[in-house]
């Protein structure tokens, strides 16, 4: 199961995805990226810490968020919590190259 929690204050917006970014509720969460970023921030800070797992169709998701902001000229950062396959999928798609930050 998937829960998406946004704060946004004046510029930033916090984004934390809590449990399963997978199959079906990636499918979902990325048909709906368009509702979640603030077309008003100047950054979008995904959390991942608490995400369980993730698989493709999950991380391609996070690659569309990153467009969505980038396409409103917000700065995308992400919180990436050790689990190797959550950094794995970072490094080898090169979003960790804006503005990782991990508990490493």
């Amino acid at each position: 199961m998937l829960t998406v929690e946004i704060d946004t204050n004046e510029y930033n917006q916090h984004m934390a995805l809590i449990g399963d970014l997978v199959g079906i509720e990636a499918l979902e969460f990325r048909q709906a990226i368009s509702t979640y970023v603030d077309k008003n921030a100047d950054q979008v800070l995904v959390d991942l810490e608490q995400m369980k797992s993730i698989d493709l169709t999950g991380f391609n998701a996070l690659v569309m968020l990153k467009k969505e902001a980038e396409d409103h000229d917000c700065k995308f950062c992400i919180q990436a919590n050790n689990n190797p396959t959550f950094q794995e999928y970072l490094h080898l798609s090169k979003l960790d190259l804006n503005c990782l930050k991990s508990n490493r």
